[in-house]
């Protein structure tokens, strides 16, 4: 007895449709492990550009912060230990590519500068700056800062930084 085996046209298109299958699904499968090595990386930020300044009359603290993982994050927070719980801080944000104001508080004051709460959505890839301003003395010019950053992600950073003279 023989095979059942198409020939002509019918033959061809039945192999074009198996391959056409095959190449899909491998498509499929490989767009999922993409997607899932994407999603494994997870939440990341890179913190940079850090200056302390304390002037007669006020403090800044600058630094410019960078989402450079795959998840966006709704709120950061920046803490700065050696600043006094008892002063009192307002802040602004920029995009440090176009120098635009994107956000400020200022010149409202809030209490407690040693955690300063900032609720922005930063997308992945996105860079935003803060600049904190802080009315009084509350650094030692020379003395040595660490700035901690955490997100609503997860994702963390510190950087030590030198106060220096506005």
């Amino acid at each position: 007895m023989r095979a059942d085996c198409r020939t002509g046209a019918a033959g061809y298109l039945e192999v074009f449709i198996l391959i056409g299958v095959a190449i899909g699904g491998s498509g499929i499968v490989l767009g999922a492990a993409t997607s899932y090595s994407s999603a494994m990386q997870g939440p990341s930020i890179s913190v940079s550009d850090v200056s302390l300044t304390q002037g007669a009359y006020f403090a800044v603290e600058r630094l410019t912060l960078t989402n450079t993982g795959q998840v966006s994050f709704s709120s950061f927070s920046v803490t700065t230990l050696q600043v006094p719980t008892s002063a009192s801080y307002c802040y602004t944000l920029t995009n440090p590519s176009t120098l635009l104001l994107v956000a400020s508080t200022c010149p409202s004051l809030t209490a407690d500068p040693r955690t300063v709460a900032v609720a922005y959505n930063l997308s992945p890839g996105a860079s935003l700056a803060l600049a904190i301003q802080v009315p009084g003395t509350v650094y030692t010019v020379g003395s040595q800062a660490q700035v901690a950053v955490l997100t609503s992600a997860g994702a963390s950073a510190s950087i030590q930084a030198q106060v220096l003279p506005a």
